[in-house]
């Protein structure tokens, strides 16, 4: 009776827990990637804005600090822009990102990229 239930709420079993088919996996894919993706874009977003709350709720429980940021690298990261956010490698609980950045000081524009590591703390992605 239950099984019965079961099956005609979510059409199958496997439909109310894993994915069935190839186009889930490949949703839930995308979704982990983004959601990776958008940490890094954020992460640099806030210093850009001396954001550093946001920032700090963007780190692993480890790397949090309540102490503020050095005036003068705050005033250099306002001159940052991101490009582009490349992962590199990942698992299931943490991956490796590079981002790719312009920043702007009295000598001009400069590409970077800087490898940064994330990892799944509490169901969130977080720079770690």
């Amino acid at each position: 009776m239950i099984v019965l239930g079961l099956t005609l709420t979510c059409g199958s079993i496997t439909a109310c827990g894993a994915p069935d088919s190839q186009e889930d996996i490949m949703g839930e894919e995308y979704a982990t990637e983004t959601a990776i993706r958008t940490t890094a874009v954020q992460l640099y977003e806030a210093m850009s804005r001396n954001d550093w709350d946001r920032y700090n709720s963007l780190q692993c429980t480890q790397q949090r600090s309540d102490t503020p940021m050095d005036p003068g690298l705050a005033k250099m990261m306002s001159r940052l822009e991101v490009r582009g956010v490349n992962i590199t490698s990942r698992t299931d609980t943490s991956a490796e990102v590079e981002v790719r950045f312009r920043y702007s000081d009295e000598s001009g524009d400069a590409d970077h990229t800087e490898k940064i590591n994330v990892i799944r703390e509490e169901g969130e992605w977080l720079a770690c």
